[in-house]
């Protein structure tokens, strides 16, 4: 049966809705204005970036791999109306997909992934831009197979960013200050609170979390597409950044 939805925020001056509380994965559930705030600066992060590299001026295809129900993707709508943007998001969680569905235009073309098979719907050399927040953090399996197929739906020169956990992220699990870094992580981040590893892959049941040495990602992430920055984890994260 079609899922059955609490009703959509409606924020003044917002051209879409936000999604209810239960929808935004511990993204300021109860806090409208930092939901907006926290997505409109991934959105600028990621906008700095490209310009570094690409003509931000001209039509880009660009997809949210990880998309969720939209935190960031939405204010993507002013590059879509002004620039003639063509944005794309996937997600493996079928509930937000279907929300974005039912409560955003068609313009936004999103689709429900499989969450270990490496696919992507898309055709060879499509997207100018791959951004993924809090992606590659968890995918323990087949890690190097997605980025296989990220690089085979980018255009030539087209740009992939992707946040990994790296030594930053590694302290703040190790510190289990908080019920959900307890969970995310084997009892050997808290018995080392330096990273003692080149990289560590997590999964159970109920979580999964890699972590990566700083010095490592390029060397591995750059056997499939060459790596041009590794960026500090800015506000509101943890992160590093994979350019």
């Amino acid at each position: 049966y079609p899922p059955r939805f609490d009703p959509p925020v409606i924020v003044a001056g917002e051209p879409l809705p936000l999604p209810p509380a239960s929808l935004r994965g511990g993204y300021a559930p109860d806090d409208d204005a930092m939901y907006l705030r926290w997505g409109k600066f991934d959105h600028d992060f990621i906008l700095n970036i490209a310009g570094r590299y690409l003509d931000l001026q001209r039509p880009l295809r660009i997809l949210d791999f990880g998309c969720s129900a939209g935190r960031v993707l939405r204010h993507f709508e002013l590059e879509r109306q002004s620039a003639g943007w063509r944005i794309h998001g996937v997600d493996p969680q079928a509930m937000l997909i279907e929300w974005l569905r039912s409560f955003w235009p068609s313009a936004y073309d999103v689709s429900t992934t499989k969450v270990v098979v490496p696919v992507v719907p898309f055709e060879d050399n499509y997207f100018d831009v791959i951004y993924g927040i809090s992606v590659f953090t968890h995918i323990k399996y087949l890690w190097d197979g997605w980025l296989c197929e990220l690089r085979r739906c980018l255009k030539p020169g087209g740009l992939c960013l992707q946040t990994v956990h790296c030594e930053a992220a590694w302290s703040l699990f190790a510190r289990g200050e908080a019920e959900w870094q307890l969970i995310g992580a084997p009892d050997h981040v808290r018995q080392h609170p330096e990273m003692d590893v080149d990289y560590l892959l997590f999964n159970k049941l109920t979580t999964s979390n890699t972590f990566f040495k700083r010095s490592v990602v390029e060397k591995l992430f750059g056997r499939y597409m060459p790596v041009r920055e590794i960026l500090d984890p800015p506000e509101f994260s943890f992160q590093h950044w994979v350019v």
